[in-house]
């Protein structure tokens, strides 16, 4: 299956706040505060490992796995930084972004998110020109569709991440491409494509 993604402003409620943004700040509220009490196991974890390295010999063989459990502590939070990026409620302010770069510090993340029976390629062409749009915008697309792309693979497959100069363009555009191997839309699902809480999950499961 291969997404067309479009970039436009998004419908108001009645209320004159857009849905899909205030369901992203409520998301941002619970990772934060999940994070914060993560980042207190992860600090533990990385303290203790300091000082039971520093209690054995410098030759001690346990030395190495104690460097292993503080790089996993490492790794760890590391992996909520990314998650906060992604998730805490920003501006949707337009600026001059670097696609591909979006991208590739993005790549950890989803590769995480996507699963280890799913394999997560990334082809970018070299020297692509910054294109005016927001970056916050541009995480949350890929994002989801990745997301909906794992989903639509539960035995495994293949995701690829695609940036590259719009084709016959004379203007800095950027197409992105994300295309998976997964079962892919009816036309009944491709009808709400756009539709920002349409889902075909079961109540319950997503």
């Amino acid at each position: 299956m291969s997404a067309v993604v479009q970039f436009r402003r998004p419908d108001r409620n009645a209320n004159g706040g857009d849905p899909q943004s205030e369901g992203m700040e409520v998301l941002g509220r619970v990772v934060s505060s999940v994070a914060h009490d993560f980042n207190n196991l992860i600090t533990g974890v990385l303290l203790y490992s300091d000082l039971l390295s520093k209690e054995l010999p410098p030759d001690s063989r346990l030395q190495r796995h104690v460097h292993g459990i503080r790089r996993a502590g490492e790794n760890g939070a590391a992996l909520i930084q990314q998650l906060l990026t992604v998730a805490r409620p920003q501006t949707d302010e337009a600026g001059l972004v670097a696609v591909g770069l979006v991208i590739t510090e993005m790549y950890d993340l989803l590769a995480r998110l996507a699963g280890g029976n799913i394999e997560l390629v990334l082809e970018q062409e070299p020297g692509l020109a910054r294109v005016r749009m927001s970056s916050a915008q541009l995480q949350r697309v890929l994002l989801n569709l990745v997301l909906n792309s794992r989903d639509a693979m539960p035995d495994g497959g293949r995701i690829s991440l695609m940036a590259r100069a719009r084709p016959g363009s004379s203007l800095p555009e950027i197409e992105l491409i994300v295309e998976d191997n997964g079962c892919g839309m009816d036309e009944e699902v491709q009808a709400h494509l756009f539709q920002p809480f349409f889902t075909t999950k079961a109540h319950g499961s997503g």
